[in-house]
């Protein structure tokens, strides 16, 4: 009876990470910087360079996976307004093997990017458009990853008469831990 007891209670508290280790869930943080390109006349620079985010995913099969993330995509300013933007995001990502525990990684998705105004005439903006990425990812383990690459964001700033658009290059590594 003893043994019985034992073996049901090492298999309650087993069979959550047996199962955890075949769900295909991961999650990650990265950290980077970023690089402001400005296809208008509004003339914004970057006045940071540090970001940092955070993703979910959960990977189909070895080659497909959907990931859905924060990210903070850098300060902006021009002469005299200022301010940061961030940016929600739901991705396909596709992994491809290239080497023993080296894949690239590549991505397409939607995101939300918000600008908030720090100082000038600028007000609070969301641009909705598609985000694109690609990476390089090391995986040391099964349960732990690297991932070197870079993320395009498209965002804007809203004046009292015009919402000028640009975009976000976000590069940067991140640590990826699998379920």
């Amino acid at each position: 009876m003893k043994r019985f007891i034992l073996s049901a209670v090492l298999c309650i508290v087993a069979a959550p990470a047996a199962l955890a280790a075949d769900s295909g869930f991961y999650s990650g943080t990265s950290i980077g910087g970023t690089s402001v390109s400005n296809p208008t006349a509004f003339s914004l620079t970057k006045s940071s360079d540090f970001v940092f985010g955070g993703f979910i995913g959960y990977r189909l099969n070895p080659n497909l996976g959907f990931e859905g993330a924060y990210t903070g995509i850098g300060r902006f300013r021009n002469a005299t307004q200022s301010g940061k933007a961030d940016a929600l995001s739901l991705d396909v990502v596709g992994f491809w093997p290239i080497a023993n525990k080296f894949e690239l990684v590549g991505k397409l998705g939607v995101a939300d990017a918000f600008g908030k105004s720090a100082k000038g005439g600028l007000s609070n903006a969301h641009r909705v458009a598609a985000t694109y990425g690609v990476g390089l990812q090391f995986n040391p383990t099964e349960s732990i990853g690297i991932r070197v690459g870079i993320d395009r964001f498209a965002a804007a700033v809203k004046e009292a008469t015009a919402t000028h658009d640009y975009n976000s290059d976000v590069f940067g590594a991140t640590f990826v831990y699998r379920f």
